[in-house]
C-alpha cells in the first residue's frame, strides 16, 4: 500500500522539479527525465495491479483448488509473478535513466550545487549498472542491491525536496 501511495506523490514532486528546471532553461535533459519517470510510474502501477492485487486472489484459488487442479493454478500463479516482473524491469530501467537525466539537468542549470547534480548522475548510473548486472548475472545480485539502492535514491530525493523548499523562487 505504501508503494502504491508513494508513486503519485513522487510523480508530482518530479513534475515540480521539471517545472523549476524548465523555468531556468534546463529543458535539455529534464523532458527526457520526466518522460522516463512517467514511464516508471505507469509500468510500476501496472506491476502493482498485477502482483499486488491479483496475487492474493490467485494464492487463495491455489489453496482452495482440488489436488488435480493444483498444477494449473500454480502455473497461473507463477505466470502472474513473471508478468509483473516484465513490467517492473523496464520500470526500474526508466527510473534509473530518469534519475541520471534529472541529475544532469540539475548539473547543467546549476540550480543547486554541482555535486548534487553529479550525485544524481552517479546514483542513476549505479542503478543502471545494477540492472544490467541483474540481467546478465545471477538474479541475487539485483535482489541484494535493490534495497540499499532504493534507500540511496530516497535520500537523494529527500535532499532534492529540501533544497527545492529552501530555494528562492525565480522571478518571471
Amino acid at each position: 500500500v505504501l508503494i502504491t501511495v508513494s508513486i503519485p506523490i513522487l510523480l508530482f514532486g518530479y513534475v515540480t522539479v521539471y517545472r523549476m528546471l524548465r523555468d531556468r532553461d534546463g529543458r535539455t535533459f529534464s523532458v527526457a527525465a520526466l518522460l522516463s519517470i512517467v514511464g516508471w510510474a505507469t509500468l510500476s502501477f501496472l506491476a502493482i495491479i498485477i502482483d499486488g492485487f491479483l496475487t492474493p486472489l490467485l494464492a487463495q484459488n491455489y489453496a482452495n483448488a482440488a489436488q488435480s487442479d493444483k498444477a494449473l493454478t500454480g502455473a497461473i500463479f507463477d505466470y502472474n509473478f513473471l508478468l509483473s516482473l516484465t513490467f517492473l524491469g523496464p520500470a526500474f530501467l526508466g527510473y534509473t535513466i530518469g534519475i541520471s537525466l534529472l541529475g544532469a539537468s540539475l548539473f547543467k542549470t546549476k540550480t543547486h550545487h554541482k555535486w548534487f547534480g553529479t550525485a544524481g548522475i552517479v546514483v542513476g548510473l549505479a542503478g543502471l549498472l545494477g540492472y544490467v548486472a541483474g540481467i546478465f548475472g545471477p538474479y541475487w545480485v539485483l535482489s541484494l542491491a535493490f534495497t540499499p539502492y532504493i534507500t540511496i535514491v530516497a535520500v537523494w530525493v529527500i535532499i532534492l525536496g529540501i533544497l527545492q523548499f529552501r530555494a528562492t523562487p525565480t522571478a518571471k
